[in-house]
């Protein structure tokens, strides 16, 4: 099988929220790096993050959007009348936003480095060991890079469930919208 119908195969759903996923989650960063500002300078280096390393305003716009966004195929699947199984869209779900969320952080620091807030005192500079996001869960230097551990333990959790829905793609029917053609109460029944 080629690779042009690999890529046919994927859900076209599913394709399209990846793909509005991602652009809201660098969108979310640039509206956060250039217009959250306290004091002239980004809101990240002034104040300190409310939960974990997350500030009031992920809390109550960034992440309830992120998530819309990354369940609109559960969603969709969920509200439809002839309702297939919810595990797939779930795990998808479930991955685009962990990396949604991965990415939105990392594209801040991204553009702090490449195109810095004319104020922004730490401007050029990549994540630092005293940035929330590093004092998290802590970082690694990798490539000469910090990468916070906690994108390091994200990572394979999502690269799994991805790699998951992929394999196991068209594998049982009752998740691929097959059930209006087969009947599984009168195969299980006339066995």
């Amino acid at each position: 099988m080629t690779e042009k119908k690999r890529i046919k195969k994927i859900p076209k759903k599913n394709a399209i929220a990846f793909l509005i996923v991602m652009f809201f989650a660098f969108a979310f960063a640039y509206l956060e790096y250039n217009y959250i500002l306290f004091d002239t300078i980004p809101f990240r280096e002034a104040k300190p993050p409310v939960i974990a390393n997350l500030y009031s305003y992920d809390l109550v716009v960034f992440i309830p959007a992120l998530t819309i966004f990354s369940f609109y195929p559960f969603i969709y699947q969920a509200l439809r009348k002839k309702r297939t199984a919810l595990r797939r869209p779930a795990a998808f779900g479930v991955a685009s936003l962990l990396l949604s969320l991965i990415l939105k952080d990392a594209a801040w620091y991204l553009f702090r480095t490449l195109a810095p807030v004319a104020s922004d005192t730490l401007a050029h500079q990549w994540i630092r060991p005293l940035d929330s996001t590093a004092t998290f869960l802590g970082y690694a230097e990798i490539l000469g890079l910090r990468i916070p551990l906690w994108y390091v333990a994200l990572s394979p959790l999502i690269i799994a469930i991805f790699i998951s829905l992929r394999i196991s793609q068209h594998t049982n029917p009752r998740e691929n919208d097959f059930l209006d053609e087969i009947d599984y109460d009168e195969q299980v029944n006339g066995e």
